[in-house]
Parts: C-alpha cells; structure tokens; sequence
C-alpha cells in the first residue's frame, strides 16, 4: 500500500517511515500539507497520515480539500496525527474529513492496528464501487439491449423490401439486357441509309446505354452485398438481445468448424491456409448454428487480425469435463490495455465502417449459452490464441 505521511518534524516523520516500511508499505514523506497535496496528486495513494498542525497547509484544511476536491475518483483513508485530545478537537477533525486519528507520541502497535483498519475499510470501499459498477453497467446494457432489438426490428422490416425488390430488379435488368442484346443483332440488318438506325445510334450514345448496360450487373451485385451486410448486422444485434432458446441437439464440433471454415472462406474471399489437429471427441449436445457463427467469428477475427495474410492453426482436445477448441493466429497479437474490453459489445479497433464490434461478443455470447467460456492468451508480435471451453454435460 501506497501511504503519504505528512509530519513537518524530521525525527517523528523518519520514526512513522520505519514503522511502515516495516510492515511493507511504501512511504512517501511530505514536510507540510502543500507537499502532501502534491504527493497525493502524483501518486494517487489511498491511505494519508497527516499531523494537525503544520506551514502553510495544516491536517485539517488538507483533509478538507482533499474531501472537497478529491485528486482522483478513488477513496483516501486519511489519520489525523496530533497531540490534542479533547472531545471537540477530534470531532472537528471527523468533520473535516479524518476518518481516523492517532495520539502522539505514536505506539508503533496502535499505529499498525489503525492502519489494518484503514486498509479493510478501504476493501469494503472498493467491492462497493465495483458492486456499484457491475449494476450500472448491468443497467446500461439491459436498455442498450432494449434499444438494439427496437432498431433491428425496425430495420428489417425495410431491408426485407429492399431484398425483394432487388430480386425483382435484376430480373427486370436481365430481360432488358436480352433486349437490348436482341435489338442489336437486328439493327445491322435495316438499310444502310436507313434514318432510324442511325437515330437509334444516337440516342444509344446519348443516353450511354452501353456503359449502363455494364455497369447494371455489377451494381445490383454490390447492393446485394451490401443488403446482406446489413442482415448480418442485424442477426448479430438480435442474438445480443436474444441468443436463443432452442432444445439442444447432438452436435459434431468437427463439421461445425469446417462449414465455419467455408464460411469464412466465402465472407473474405482469401484463401488463408489453415492447420488442424483435431482429437477424437465426446459426444456433446448444443446448437450447431450457434457454434458455426461462434467459430466464424473467431476465426474471422483471427484473419483480421493477420491483415488476410498468415495462417490459422485449429486445435481440439477433450478433457474429463471440457471439449476445447483453440483458434491460433500469426497476427501481431492485442495490447494488453485492449484486451479486457474484446468481447464487449460494440467495442471495435477498426476504423468506422469497418466493424460492428459484436464479432467476438456474439461469440462470447453464444459460447455462454452452452455454459461454457472463452479464454485468451496473446503476446505481441506472436499472435493470439483463442480457447473455447465448452463443458461436458447436459445443457
């Protein structure tokens, strides 16, 4: 534990150091309140002992502005050291801030003991602020659920107009293409001085029906892509909101990793070399869709990861309680800071457009409903290492 003692007297402050480092704290020493203050600052300690009076700043204005501008969003447990002790000096010193006080001369013993007391108190602080955490958190995610279902219903009623009329379209744009095509073959057989062919030569490069008659296909191609993507975003957004309630079936993990492999081979359109050593495994009963998607958006992520180039190695093994299946990637691994934030929702390293941020929550999210969990081992320019445990039993 960080701890700043504030004592203008050498002789006591060397005494409070030796005790503490004793006990293995780490002790930074301020000679008035000021240099504590900016100690706190830096330091972002969470335990203070600080003598009453003292230059320029004394215990009880910096346990006031401690309290009142707090240097970080962390609790600081602050003792008040002082040789007063009557009933009103110590209850201005509650009121101040202290939460605790100490009489001089310090017994080592009792100085030991407050400071046990200040670090359970500072426990109890912090399983508050994460229980705090945890339910604000679970908060923003049931509404943000609530909002995503809302959105993709909304969207998909739309898209399904969209996909429909597009069909219809390049149905149409085939006939006219075959009309064109036919009106063509039939032109060259009209007079030579015929004025209507040469009005229709015109009017054909006026409109610039050739170049509209290219570029027609490719066109309705790429806004099927782009309605398909649309769909999968929306797939993802409903298995966030709902990941299903289906009736397990028997599920052979090897198929679902090679359809997930054809998938994938289909979704980028790279030939990725892929290793695999695949055990003999227990029979095992889930979704095969849901662990098809959860596989493709490991492995998906794995090639992203290695900018379409490297290669995958595909691992499965059995234990008394667990199927695992391992996605191995050459990538350049991710950043330590990043790395406990991948599997949350809409969190993306990708430049906007490029990513959704539900890939590996999805994935997450799946995985969870077969009671199993996925685990990460990464390091930097060696790539990254994803395990699904899938435990054995009935789910």
């Amino acid at each position: 534990m960080d701890i700043i003692v504030a004592e203008d007297h050498p002789v006591s402050a060397k005494l409070l150091e030796k005790i503490l480092l004793r006990a293995g704290h780490n002790v930074y020493l301020a000679e008035d309140g000021e240099a504590a203050w900016d100690m706190l600052c830096k330091h972002q300690a969470r335990m203070m002992l600080t003598d009453w009076m003292m230059p320029r700043l004394d215990g009880l204005s910096l346990c006031r502005r401690i309290r009142e501008t707090p240097p970080s969003s962390s609790y600081v447990y602050l003792v008040l050291l002082t040789a007063r002790d009557g009933t009103a000096d110590i209850l201005s010193g509650f009121e101040a801030g202290a939460d605790d006080y100490i009489a001089k001369p310090v017994n080592p013993d009792e100085l030991m003991a407050r400071i046990r007391v200040g670090l359970r108190h500072l426990s109890m602080e912090d399983r508050h602020e994460k229980t705090l955490r945890r339910l604000m958190r679970s908060e923003k995610m049931a509404s943000l659920g609530q909002l995503a279902a809302g959105m993709a219903h909304e969207i998909n009623n739309p898209l399904s107009f969209l996909a429909s009329n597009l069909t219809t379209l390049e149905q149409y744009s085939q006939k006219i293409y075959g009309f064109f095509q036919s009106h063509r073959s039939l032109t060259p057989s009209l007079p030579a001085e015929n004025e209507f062919k040469d009005k229709i030569k015109s009017l054909e490069k006026q409109y610039d029906i050739a170049y509209i008659l290219e570029d027609m296909e490719p066109l309705i191609t790429e806004s099927g892509e782009g309605i398909q993507r649309i769909h999968q975003i929306i797939e993802d957004l409903r298995i966030f909101t709902h990941p299903g309630s289906m009736q397990p079936e028997p599920v052979d993990i090897h198929q679902c990793i090679t359809i997930s492999l054809s998938m994938l081979a289909q979704k980028t359109g790279a030939s990725i070399p892929v290793e695999k050593n695949l055990a003999e495994l227990p029979p095992f009963s889930g979704f095969s869709n849901q662990l098809q998607q959860a596989f493709l958006n490991i492995a998906l992520n794995g090639v992203q990861a290695m900018d379409y180039q490297g290669s995958l190695f595909i691992q499965t093994e059995a234990s008394d309680s667990h199927i695992l299946i391992r996605f191995q990637d050459t990538g350049t691994g991710i950043d330590p800071e990043i790395l406990p934030k991948i599997f949350d929702p809409f969190f993306t390293t990708k430049p906007v457009g490029q990513g959704t941020g539900l890939g590996l929550h999805v994935a997450h999210t799946l995985v969870q409903s077969h009671g199993g969990h996925i685990s990460v081992a990464t390091a930097s320019g060696k790539g990254s290492t994803f395990t699904i445990h899938l435990p054995l039993k009935e789910h």
